[in-house]
């Protein structure tokens, strides 16, 4: 199978914070998707930039270093906001991508007007040696991701599911407008930054390729990474609040008549209740 040159048409977006120990295999299996990848380096202190600089001497990618670090929310928006190609993908900067798999997406979004997002319906869990932990399968959304009613698709993402679906192929534009109706971020963004998308039009998928997502972190490194995230600076009860305001906003913002608004948003107070429960503590 012919793989297309889409330098011009899609953009990896890599947001890299001390990814030194993977991120060259994961530069490596971007680049070979024949697209444009960006990274922006939020002050890693590893040696990630010297590895990142390397690719973009060589003018393989382009390469933004942060000289302090600006917060992981900020650091991933600077990508999704500065991209000029029409189709936009996020990129663990330690996980991976199968030959070919943009290709397949973009060949199914391209067609499909109805579309915003292309995504896989498998995902690969892997650990620090490449090892497979887990398959995480999202088939489970295929028929409510294609319906016509977007009511019916936000609320399956109000279901906690999907989450995976944020490693996807996006329309550009939309993806940004989503992140301009979430001016301050909050803990598991990636739904809301979902729930927008899914208010907007259709998901298509793929089943040809599978996302792998590598897990590894430890206790120490995890503790680094929250310090650093600017996500969970506010309190429990803070990000429980602004969280359900995002997401009541998504519902809010859905073309409808006042009934029909009126029963969505009872359903999303009940399903928030219980699908959200094991994330924040509800009075």
């Amino acid at each position: 199978m012919d793989i297309l040159d889409l330098r011009d048409k899609v953009t990896i977006g890599i947001p890299v914070y001390n990814e030194a120990r993977f991120i060259r295999e994961t530069l490596e299996s971007a680049i070979i998707q024949g697209v444009t990848v960006s990274v922006s380096d939020n002050a890693s202190t590893d040696g990630t930039s010297e590895i990142c600089q390397e690719y973009a001497d060589k003018g393989l990618i382009q390469y933004k270093l942060w000289t302090e670090n600006q917060g992981s929310y900020v650091n991933g928006c600077f990508l999704a906001n500065t991209v000029k190609t029409p189709y936009y993908m996020l990129l663990g900067g330690h996980d991976l991508l199968q030959p070919g798999y943009v290709d397949a997406l973009f060949k199914k979004l391209d067609k499909d007007s109805k579309s915003v997002l292309c995504y896989t319906t498998v995902t690969k869990e892997i650990d620090a040696h490449g090892h497979l932990l887990r398959t995480i399968d999202d088939a489970i959304l295929v028929d409510s991701m294609r319906s016509s009613y977007p009511f019916k698709r936000v609320m399956t993402i109000y279901q906690c599911q999907g989450y995976m679906a944020i490693q996807g192929l996006t329309r550009s534009l939309f993806l940004k407008k989503a992140l301009q109706n979430i001016p301050k971020p909050c803990i598991m963004v990636d739904y809301i930054i979902l729930s927008y998308l899914a208010s907007w039009g259709q998901w298509n998928y793929i089943t040809s390729h599978n996302y792998i997502r590598r897990e590894f972190r430890s206790l120490e490194l995890l503790d680094v990474w929250r310090r650093h995230n600017d996500m969970l600076k506010m309190s429990q009860q803070g990000q429980r609040k602004l969280f359900m305001k995002y997401q009541k906003d998504v519902i809010q913002n859905i073309p409808s008549n006042k009934l029909i608004k009126w029963y969505y948003l009872r359903q999303w107070e009940k399903t928030s209740k219980v699908g959200w429960g094991n994330y924040f503590v509800f009075e």
